[in-house]
């Protein structure tokens, strides 16, 4: 799913329940729920969930003067099956949110600057940088709903 000819905005709160899936609580394949503009990577993006090595991981990476810095972490416990994945995003902050528990607040390095960002929704079974986790085929990432609030 890409919103970027139908939906955008700066800051708010985005959240969807997706459905990893996997075994023995690791997250197979590659699925992601994030925030990007047209133009990525320079003006960085924000990954609401992530299947990162097997994990749910979140982060928001922006690369001023090109190089990539990265903050973020992965969510413990069991990520496979459904879930309840959300970011706030405000001017000085991002605070992710996994089935509502608080992952963590950061606030610095936070620069989009008023740049309205859409969301994506993207799933394969490998990226080229080998992020995923174990490729599992076939197998489906599945969406209950995507939401964005103001």
């Amino acid at each position: 799913m890409d919103t970027s000819n139908a939906f955008n905005q700066t800051y708010g709160y985005y959240e969807a329940r997706l459905y990893y899936p996997g075994t023995s609580g690791v997250v197979a394949n590659w699925g992601g729920f994030w925030l990007s503009n047209n133009n990525w990577p320079m003006d960085g993006e924000i990954d609401i969930a992530e299947g990162f090595h097997g994990t749910a991981g979140y982060h928001f990476e922006y690369a001023p003067k090109h190089t990539a810095i990265w903050q973020g972490g992965q969510a413990p416990g069991d990520w496979t099956g459904w879930h309840t994945y959300g970011v706030d995003w405000e001017p000085n902050s991002i605070t992710y949110y996994f089935d509502g528990q608080n992952m963590g607040t950061f606030t610095a390095g936070v620069s989009y600057d008023n740049k309205p960002m859409f969301m994506l929704l993207t799933y394969s079974t490998g990226p080229e940088n080998d992020v995923g986790g174990p490729s599992v085929v076939p197998d489906t990432m599945q969406v209950q709903y995507v939401r964005a609030w103001k």
